[in-house]
């Protein structure tokens, strides 16, 4: 049997080591301090700095392509909002008229309802009456029935347009973050 091949976990429970990325860590490390006895404290900290240099660049550059994205993103809710800020416009001046009709079937039943209450001595007046009432009543229902309809849409497109501005904002909240660290590496980092 090989003995350095074991199928059984280590004892109390410590991690599983393997042997190959302990010997390329050891290597690394030995490595890493050869370079720094042999350039010598001013050599070291150069190249040091050079390499804090060169992953600075590149997560400016990642910072820089998110923010490139993220500005996408926000044309794409802004061209939206216009689209159903016009709908919404269309539907709230589609909706005067109608309003306005329900408005006049409104008062013209309420003022038939008093004529009828007068008309109490002739039943024929109080027929016409009632006929009219009637026509007033039908007006008011096909009104509330547009109304109602045109309505349900227009909330249709308010709620897409809250929801819209919700995430709008939340792009704007990690636009903010991403600007802040991006300031924050070219401020320490001496890139522009």
């Amino acid at each position: 049997m090989d003995e350095t091949k074991s199928t059984q976990p280590p004892p109390n429970g410590a991690p599983a080591v393997n042997p190959q990325e302990d010997l390329q860590k050891t290597l690394e490390k030995k490595l890493s301090e050869a370079k720094m006895a042999m350039e010598g404290l001013e050599h070291t900290e150069k190249r040091l700095e050079e390499e804090r240099t060169q992953v600075a660049g590149k997560e400016i550059e990642e910072l820089e392509g998110k923010l490139t994205k993220l500005e996408k993103n926000k044309e794409h809710y802004e061209l939206e909002w216009v689209k159903q800020d016009d709908k919404r416009q269309i539907i709230k001046n589609a909706l005067k008229p109608i309003l306005e009709a329900e408005k006049l079937a409104e008062d013209a039943e309420a003022t038939l309802e008093l004529e009828e209450a007068k008309a109490t001595n002739n039943p024929e007046q109080k027929m016409e009456v009632e006929k009219k009432r009637w026509e007033a009543d039908d007006a008011r229902r096909k009104a509330e029935k547009e109304k109602w309809d045109l309505q349900q849409n227009l909330w249709k497109i308010e709620r897409l347009i809250e929801t819209n501005t919700k995430e709008y904002r939340e792009i704007l909240a990690e636009e903010d973050k991403l600007k802040s660290r991006l300031q924050e590496l070219k401020a320490t980092s001496g890139l522009k």
